[in-house]
């Protein structure tokens, strides 16, 4: 059960680690800020509000440099009734230096806008009264201006090394800069769950042939210690044709194994069709449904060649045992405002594509790091590969405590 905390918030500006304990009151009221439509960053909502002019053909682009500089407090006030969830709190996307506060107390901090922020607001929450979320966001220049950039390299400015947050924001051959803020994803309330849950789960193709496939589902699972019996489900579907399988599971890592005959195996344009499989993956709690994940998936063994030759070593695609030749496009985000961009967007450009490139494969390279879920999806009947969330220059002495923050944080995104 959640109940979902997007739509209207409040927002307005303040300088930088300014004092805000007025804001922090029980009585206060955010008479006079802008009203944003979360998820949305902050440029967005001050180009609605007639603030800024936004891409315009002579912008200069120090004019909405100001933005940067300043700490944005986000404001969201709602009722609560004793049924509603009210055991954490969930950003799915923040950006980027935030601090949270819930009716007045300080609630936890974040400071990475490719990972989801939770919290546990059990004892800051009521029910039957007013409560209040409090972000501030802290200028995502002046955070990183103390911070050692000894030699450190970088193509544009080095303080986007100790962000977090989309490099291109600094400035890239494809952009000019804009530095965004905000809440750039949904928000919700949970009910803390007394069932076992799907925590995570990859799925990879072993083998794939004409003749038969192996597919794997790695599953990790978090089960609670009353005595109950677990089992988990999965299976794929094309047509009426249905692989399944189901194993008895322990908290933790699980793994099963499909075995499909005859399998209508994916390939990347033009070199066959896409057939894309449902894929439902279920957890029972003695044989009752308790969480379940599904998407699509196409069956194919995917392989990157690097064999010895006389210059060096190859670098060429595998697809189901076939050799290809490639080429492609380099696909960078649509818009710097990542919040104006939809699915209908994603959807034109991936046509686009298409139709440019006829007569071999087609590979799509993701740059940058702000594409959905949704538009891989839409992206499904593609070849591409994604760059690493890194470091896009030479950077030999970051802080060690922030390399340790990267790789904890950025696992798996």
């Amino acid at each position: 059960m959640s109940i979902n905390l997007n739509s209207a918030w409040k927002v307005r500006s303040i300088d930088y680690s300014s004092n805000m304990e007025e804001v922090l009151r029980e009585n206060f009221l955010p008479q006079g800020w802008l009203s944003a439509q979360i998820p949305e960053e902050i440029h967005a909502t001050l180009r609605r509000a007639g603030v800024l002019r936004g891409n315009t053909y002579d912008k200069r682009e120090d004019e909405e440099k100001w933005v940067e500089m300043c700490d944005w407090l986000y404001y969201k006030a709602f009722y609560l009734s004793p049924e509603d969830p009210r055991d954490f709190l969930i950003f799915e996307g923040l950006d980027t230096f935030a601090e949270i506060y819930i009716n007045g107390k300080y609630a936890g901090s974040h400071r990475n806008m490719f990972t989801p922020c939770r919290l546990d607001v059990r004892d800051l929450l009521q029910a039957c009264r007013r409560n209040v979320i409090l972000i501030r966001f802290r200028s995502p220049v002046l955070s990183v201006q103390s911070m050692d950039n000894q030699d450190i390299f970088s193509i544009t400015t080095s303080e986007r090394m100790y962000a977090r947050k989309a490099q291109m924001n600094y400035s890239w051959d494809f952009c000019g800069r804009c530095v965004t803020v905000g809440i750039w994803k949904s928000v919700h309330l949970e009910q803390k769950r007394t069932e076992g849950n799907i925590q995570d789960y990859y799925l990879q193709t072993l083998d794939a042939s004409s003749r038969s496939a192996t597919v794997q589902i790695e599953a990790t699972l978090t089960l609670p210690s009353k005595v109950v019996e677990y089992t988990l489900s999965a299976s794929l579907t094309r047509g009426d044709k249905t692989t399944a399988a189901k194993i008895t599971t322990t908290d933790g890592k699980n793994t099963l194994t499909l075995r499909l005959e005859d399998p209508d195996l994916w390939w990347p344009r033009p070199y066959g069709a896409q057939p894309l499989y449902q894929f439902n993956l279920l957890l029972l709690e003695n044989g009752i449904p308790v969480d379940r994940k599904a998407q699509l998936y196409g069956i194919r063994r995917l392989e990157l060649l690097q064999e010895k030759q006389p210059d060096g070593v190859s670098f060429q695609f595998c697809v189901n045992g076939r050799k290809l030749f490639m080429r492609g496009a380099n696909w960078v985000p649509l818009n710097t405002i990542y919040t104006d961009i939809s699915d209908r967007d994603y959807e034109t450009l991936v046509e686009y594509f298409i139709k440019s490139l006829s007569g071999c494969g087609r590979g799509i390279k993701v740059i940058g790091a702000t594409a959905t879920i949704s538009a891989y999806e839409i992206q499904a009947k593609h070849l591409y590969w994604k760059n690493a969330i890194r470091f896009p220059a030479a950077s030999p002495y970051l802080d060690h405590n922030f390399y340790s923050f990267v790789d904890t944080n950025d696992v798996g995104r």
